[in-house]
This record gives C-alpha cells, sequence and structure tokens, in this order.
C-alpha cells in the first residue's frame, strides 16, 4: 500500500503568497526596470528558504517517513552488500530488492535497477513491468518487492537480488553473502542485456491475455519452443461468501460484493501436484481497501 502525502497548508499558504507577490510585482511599474529582476529573486529565495526550514523541521522531529536517522542507519546497512554486488563482476547487469526506503533506491545506491518512480514514464512500460510481477502505481511508479517470478527476473537481467528472506527455496538462487544480516542472492539464469532471438518474438502481445500466458509467449518468441514454462494447475476450487463474480476480456473475474455493508470471502481450494512454486496474481483497483490474504 503506498501512503499518500499529507496536505502541508503552511507550504501551501507560503507558496501561494510568493505567487501573489510575484503576481503584483510583474504589474507594477518596476518590470521593465533592474528592479524587477531583484524582486523575483528575493521573492523566490524567501519562498524557497521558509519551505525548506518547515520541511527540515518535520525531518528532524520525525513526521516524515525519511528522517536523518533513519535514513543513514538504512544507507549503512545496505551500502555493502550493493557495494559487493558490483564488485562481483562487470558489464551490465540489474540489481534489486525486496524491500525498499524510498521509490528510487536505485539513483541513491547508483546501480541499475528496475524500481523506479518518475511522472514523465511511458505507460506501457509500467503496464508491462506490472505484468511481470512488478507493483504499478498510477502508472509513475513501478516497484519490485520480489512479486515478479523466476522467469520475470531472468528475462530482465535481474542477477542480484538484496532480500531479508531467503530465496534458495523460493526461487533457486544462490546465496552469495549476509552483510549486515541482509541477504545477497545470485540469480545464475539471469540473461544479458541484449541476446538472439527467434523471429516469433515480434508477434507476441503484451497488452492483451493472463499475464502467466504472457510470460509463457515470451518464452516461446524468444526460444522457438513452445513449450510452456509456467504450468497451470487445474485442481481449483472456488468458493465465495456474500460475492458476485463477472468474467472479464483477460481470462480474469471481477468480484463484487452483494451486500456493500456485509463482508466478504472468496476461497481457492487448489490440489498442488508438482514440487514448484505456486504463484498467484491478484488484480485490485489502486483505491485503499481493506483485504486479509491467508494461506
Amino acid at each position: 500500500m503506498v501512503r499518500q502525502p499529507e496536505l502541508a497548508l503552511p507550504g501551501v499558504f507560503i507558496t501561494l503568497a510568493a505567487l501573489g507577490l510575484l503576481l503584483l510585482t510583474m504589474a507594477s511599474p518596476v518590470v521593465r526596470t533592474r528592479w524587477f529582476a531583484a524582486a523575483l529573486t528575493l521573492i523566490s529565495v524567501l519562498e524557497m528558504g521558509l519551505n525548506c526550514s518547515l520541511t527540515w523541521d518535520k525531518m528532524l522531529d520525525g513526521t516524515l517517513k525519511v528522517n536523518p536517522t533513519d535514513f543513514y542507519y538504512y544507507v549503512e546497512s545496505v551500502e555493502p552488500a550493493i557495494s559487493e554486488a558490483k564488485k562481483m563482476e562487470e558489464g551490465f547487469y540489474r540489481i534489486e530488492k525486496t524491500f525498499q526506503k524510498d521509490q528510487n533506491d536505485a539513483m541513491l545506491f547508483s546501480y541499475n535497477g528496475l524500481s523506479h518512480f518518475s511522472s514523465t514514464e511511458q505507460a506501457y512500460l509500467m503496464r508491462f513491468l506490472e505484468k511481470m510481477g512488478f507493483q504499478n502505481y498510477f502508472n509513475i511508479w513501478s516497484a519490485y518487492f520480489g512479486g515478479s517470478t523466476a522467469d520475470a527476473d531472468a528475462l530482465l537481467g535481474v542477477k542480484y537480488l538484496l532480500s531479508n528472506e531467503d530465496q534458495t527455496a523460493r526461487k533457486g538462487y544462490e546465496l552469495v553473502s549476509t552483510p549486515y544480516g541482509i541477504g545477497l542472492y545470485r540469480n545464475p539464469n539471469a540473461l544479458p542485456l541484449a541476446m538472439l532471438a527467434d523471429p516469433e518474438i515480434m508477434d507476441v502481445d503484451t497488452e492483451s491475455g493472463s499475464y502467466f500466458d504472457m510470460h509463457n509467449a515470451i518464452w516461446s518468441g524468444l526460444t522457438g519452443n513452445p513449450q510452456q514454462i509456467l504450468l497451470e494447475e487445474t485442481a481449483v476450487q472456488i468458493s465465495s461468501e456474500n460475492l458476485t463474480s463477472t468474467h472479464q476480456e483477460d481470462g480474469s473475474y471481477l468480484y463484487i460484493k452483494e451486500d456493500p455493508t456485509q463482508s466478504a470471502s472468496l476461497r481457492f481450494e487448489i490440489t498442488i501436484s508438482r514440487e514448484l512454486p505456486l504463484y498467484f496474481y491478484f488484480t485490485a483497483p489502486v483505491e485503499e481497501q481493506r483485504v486479509s490474504l491467508l494461506i
């Protein structure tokens, strides 16, 4: 869940006041004089200084989620694992983490990652990463969080993974070391930035169909081998309480409460036929909803 930033009323008031002063200055007779530039500079410095002071106070009193003490200890604990991963080998490869301090940790530690926050990012790229198992927030932030499958990590070149959870059993990665208690894992199946592929890869549709079908289509297009690498468990029984379901065009089901005032539940009973990791994908609206997932 992404916490929405609180509206800082003093900061808004300062900005509006500065805007008002700028408009008054532009409307005054001094616009064409040398004093105009000085007035603009003074107003801008006052606005930035006051807002900086408010932000600094919040950082020191712990109001903001990133305060100096937490930030310092986070960098000190994560940097050794990042540095060790960088020393492993040369060339282009990606590093990811199943945890984060903020949206652009890759820029903070200067490594090639996939998680990224940008208001100017292409929407189709964010949708693609969402289908790779990333959290997609309004097409401006894609977050790894370890939700992707092992095949997605291999395809996107994630060669080293930092995690506080065991990835040897979960994804088959090799544990390299544990600096400061953080597990540094190596992915032996990570692909390079560029590779040879069959021409069929150009025909893969990444916009429609189920997420798992798209993964299989990508690998079939890359190798020319129609064999599926993600296998569906067919022995599934679904039961629901206080819910109605509607079949969607992409093959998924949309569940809506019959009585919005009452609680609802959805139950999946699955017979696991293979000793392999089992993946689920649940789509949901961005709006905050209280949902408990029990396994």
